[in-house]
């Protein structure tokens, strides 16, 4: 999935609707004052986030110290927080983490009832979504993610690389960097090989980072 959430464009009444059938409140007939903006905003990032986590992934807590540092610096200052590079091979908890981080940080601006945009893609779906369509839908795809309050990039460097989906990651890179939207990143790619495989523009920006190397533990089989 590679879709965003934006409450502001949503159907906000019709959602309350839902949420408070759920709690059997018939909101023609029942007072509810007592449900704020921060409940509504929790449920309907709650669910969204639901909607594009896998369940291995979802509700989870950072296990790294230098996230949780990271994901404090967001929530004080997104403007001056650079990107979060998580760094390791398979099963060390670089997608466990960039989930928990984004878990975290989303829900945190909901129970403050602030309004929060946000996203997810692997390289392999962002390549798919840039495939150039007549309807030119690529484009209004890849505003999306250069514009979201907050995007997980998950298994960078998994995707094919061509002229054009090198063109279309320096785009989205190159945008946030310069509007001050920090990215999690996970990669299986050192440094050197990063260089080796991706654009050196594309590099260069993805380094200026919180990069946090993850040791090779197959966090799967632990037990939470």
């Amino acid at each position: 999935m590679t879709s965003q959430f934006n409450i502001q464009a949503d159907d906000i009444g019709a959602y309350a609707r839902q949420v408070l059938a759920r709690q059997g409140v018939d909101p023609d007939t029942q007072p509810t004052a007592e449900y704020t903006i921060a409940d509504h905003l929790t449920e309907a990032y709650r669910a969204k986030l639901e909607s594009l986590t896998k369940a291995m992934f979802r509700d989870k807590k950072p296990t790294e110290p230098a996230v949780v540092e990271w994901m404090r610096a967001f929530v004080a200052d997104r403007a001056t927080c650079p990107n979060l590079l998580l760094q390791g091979p398979t099963g060390s908890g670089k997608t466990h983490n960039g989930y928990a981080a984004l878990w975290g940080i989303t829900l945190h601006h909901a129970r403050k009832g602030h309004r929060f945009t946000f996203a997810k893609t692997t390289h392999a779906d962002f390549n798919q979504a840039m495939r150039p369509a007549p309807d030119g839908s690529h484009l209004d795809t890849l505003a999306e993610f250069q514009e979201v309050d907050l995007l997980l990039f998950d298994d960078l460097g998994a995707g094919q690389m061509t002229d054009w989906s090198t063109d279309t990651l320096h785009r989205l890179v190159d945008e946030r960097w310069a509007e001050q939207r920090p990215m999690i990143v996970t990669t299986n790619l050192t440094a050197p090989e990063m260089r080796n495989v991706l654009n050196d523009r594309v590099v260069s920006r993805l380094l200026h980072s919180t990069q946090v190397p993850l040791e090779d533990v197959d966090h799967r089989r632990i037990q939470p």
